[in-house]
């Protein structure tokens, strides 16, 4: 299932969208019956029991990412790593949650006198 992302303007997650199109996975899959596709290089940094070169397994471990992070992915990219955790049968929203739990309150200090 594709996922779809729509960010605030403090890169916050605002609602993610699920549709009937495939993700990433699937659609290699449809190509490649029975294989499952290697990890993106902008997700290696982001995992935990991958071994590049190697087709992607439902053991991978998604690290929370850092917010400096998330704000450099492009809108496609954050939709394929949410794609990826639940591929491997996390929740897409509990993996936001955590994610932006890290992320400062008030970066611009605005609130601080």
């Amino acid at each position: 299932m594709k996922l779809t992302i729509k960010i605030n303007d403090k890169y916050r997650v605002a609602d993610i969208e699920r549709d009937d199109k495939p993700s990433w996975i699937e659609k290699y899959q449809q190509v490649n019956p029975q294989k499952l596709p290697l990890l993106p290089n902008f997700m290696l940094p982001f995992v935990n029991w991958y071994i590049v070169g190697e087709p992607i397994t439902k053991n991978i471990e998604i690290i929370p990412i850092s917010g400096q992070q998330w704000q450099k992915l492009t809108n496609s990219e954050r939709a394929e790593l949410l794609e990826l955790v639940e591929f491997t049968g996390k929740n897409a929203e509990d993996y936001v949650r955590e994610l932006q739990s890290h992320f400062p309150r008030d970066p611009d200090f605005s609130k601080r006198k």
